[in-house]
């Protein structure tokens, strides 16, 4: 049985889901977990689009390209060589990555991430 909150969204939606309903799903504290990131990836390729605009600043790239992608911090920490808590504390925003960092950020994004 369907909950009365989620009676309105159809059992097999088309692609006429509206970014405000994507907004909403994405942005509950309940959804915030690495296994419902794992399934952004499906949303973005039913959507044919990304929901989201990608920043201009390194740091808020790098938030984009996990989340698009769908990746934990550790996977992130593989694919970058980096420690997951240092990635943590960039992405928020509790510690400023110094320029050296920056540059090794931006390097990643451009071989990955094309703007």
């Amino acid at each position: 049985m369907v909950s009365p909150e989620f009676a309105g969204i159809p059992k097999h939606p088309d692609k006429e889901i509206r970014t405000l309903q994507l907004n909403v799903l994405f942005h509950n504290p309940w959804c915030c977990t690495s296994a419902f990131t794992a399934y952004i990836p499906a949303v973005i390729a039913f959507l044919s689009r990304v929901p989201w605009e990608k920043p201009d600043d390194p740091i808020g790239r790098l938030a984009h390209f996990k989340k698009v992608n769908g990746l934990s911090f550790k996977r992130l920490w593989e694919l970058m060589g980096r420690d997951p808590e240092q990635l943590e504390d960039w992405l928020s925003a509790r510690h400023v990555p110094c320029k050296k960092n920056v540059r090794q950020i931006e390097k990643f994004l451009s071989e990955r991430d094309p703007r």
